[in-house]
């Protein structure tokens, strides 16, 4: 039983403190500056983020900054995490010595 609801446990492990600072980092946004930023609810798509305890989906809390950008997640941009579709390019260099013909262009 335990085994089953493992993944599950880890993905709270994980997602509690990232809600955590999540509010904190939200809540400092708009106390700052009320004006320029307003609450958008989450992202409607959850994102999966990798771990090294697990794989995890996370709704990111959504912010509309009337200044600069139009709408963001401030907890992604505070640990950097690139949007959709990015790939690290560290993840898709081959094995040292590889001659692979892609690998070297």
């Amino acid at each position: 039983m335990i085994e089953k609801s493992f993944p599950e446990l880890q993905g709270t492990i994980i997602s509690t403190p990232m809600k955590a600072v999540e509010e904190r980092i939200v809540e400092q946004k708009l106390s700052q500056e009320p004006k320029r930023y307003k609450p958008d609810g989450h992202q409607s798509r959850s994102r999966k983020l990798r771990s090294s305890p697990g794989t995890i989906c996370y709704h990111f809390t959504q912010l509309v900054d009337h200044k600069e950008n139009p709408t963001f997640a401030p907890l992604a941009e505070e640990l950097s995490i690139p949007s959709y579709g990015h790939i690290l390019e560290e993840a898709t260099e081959g094995p040292i010595g590889s001659d692979h013909p892609r690998l070297l262009s």
